[in-house]
């Protein structure tokens, strides 16, 4: 599924047909609520915070190289509706609202990446479809490592190779960006070797994969960095 995003503009991928349903005084204080993941990769950010009609979605900020919610899932929830939708690094400021229409039961992704420049940072934000599968774990590779080194994701374990992602710009050189779990992993332990546009690995983990879950992989940092900021890649697990 792909969507449009303007370099240092939250993306708000508003349905127009929600939008034409859901009413600024819906009664939604009951009920299925929205869940949100957020995702921290941008460098030289302070804690990152999603703020709904003012008030922090996340009580935590969410560091560089971090997620919200939990290991095992990085969802939170948050009341649905349409309603002021803003985010903001430390202690502010907080960047102008605008209306985006959450819808109940639904799932989300929000990343940061690129550098942070007073306070403020690249952000898209998209709806997540969640195609679970009960024997099989899926996946998507996002490419935030500044720079402009393309990148590819390769995961491999005995007599199975699944390459993730091939050759992918980094995220603020698209025009539009893939959102959906394409790749298919069994479930069990795999090795994941991120390569760059050379086909060197840079950056290798053990990973174990879960039947019935799917995962955002992050390639975070920067082409060249050291220390943290050193490419390096980020799991996040997505649960219903």
């Amino acid at each position: 599924m792909p969507s449009k995003y303007i370099p240092g503009i939250i993306v708000l991928l508003f349905l127009s047909a929600l939008a034409g349903c859901l009413k600024q005084d819906d009664d939604t204080t009951t009920g299925p609520r929205a869940q949100i993941a957020i995702i921290n990769a941008s460098l030289d950010s302070e804690p990152l915070f999603l703020l709904v009609d003012g008030a922090k979605v996340n009580e935590e900020g969410v560091a560089f190289g971090e997620v919200s919610g939990t290991v095992s899932n990085a969802y939170i929830p948050l009341r649905p509706g349409v309603r002021n939708t803003s985010w903001m690094m430390g202690t502010g400021p907080a960047l102008e609202e605008k209306l985006f229409p959450w819808e109940p039961g639904a799932y989300y992704t929000m990343i940061q990446f690129d550098t942070a420049v007073n306070n403020q940072a690249p952000t898209i934000l998209f709806k997540d479809v969640l195609n679970v599968n009960d024997s099989v774990g899926r996946a998507r590779f996002f490419n935030t490592v500044a720079g402009n080194d393309s990148l590819s994701l390769v995961a491999v374990r005995t007599r199975d190779t699944v390459r993730i992602a091939s050759r992918q710009p980094f995220l603020a050189n698209v025009s539009s960006v893939t959102t959906n779990f394409a790749s298919t992993l069994r479930a069990g332990g795999w090795r994941f070797d991120l390569l760059n546009k050379d086909s060197v690995v840079i950056y290798t983990n053990e990973i174990l994969i879960e039947e019935n879950t799917v995962y955002s992989f992050i390639a975070t940092g920067e082409t060249g960095g050291v220390g943290e900021k050193a490419p390096s890649l980020l799991q996040v697990v997505h649960r219903k």
